[in-house]
C-alpha cells in the first residue's frame, strides 16, 4: 500500500502561511504588551502601519532589540503587500 503524495505548496501559499502565522504571534505579543504607546486593542494591521511610518532615525535611536521586533515587523507588512518575491 502506498502513501499518497502530498502536493506542494506554492511560494504564494507559503507566503500567505508565515504572515498568518506571524499576525498570530503578534496579535499575542500586544496582548501581553505593557507599554502604554502599545494598547491592547490594538490589532496587529494597525501595529504593522504604526511601524511603517517610523523613520530611519527613529528606528536608529532604539535598542538593539526593539529594532529587531521594528524591522521583523516590517518584513512581515512587506511579505503581506507582495513586496517580497521568490
Amino acid at each position: 500500500m502506498s502513501n499518497p503524495v502530498s502536493r506542494r505548496t506554492t511560494y504564494a501559499e507559503r507566503n500567505d502561511a508565515l504572515v498568518f502565522a506571524s499576525k498570530e504571534f503578534l496579535r499575542w505579543m500586544i496582548s501581553q504588551s505593557t507599554e502604554p504607546m502599545l494598547p491592547r486593542d490594538t490589532t496587529p494591521d494597525q501595529y504593522l502601519r504604526q511601524v511603517s511610518t517610523l523613520t530611519r532615525s527613529q528606528r536608529r535611536a532604539m535598542k538593539p532589540d526593539q529594532l529587531a521586533l521594528i524591522n521583523w515587523a516590517r518584513a512581515v507588512a512587506a511579505a503581506q503587500s507582495g513586496e517580497v518575491e521568490e
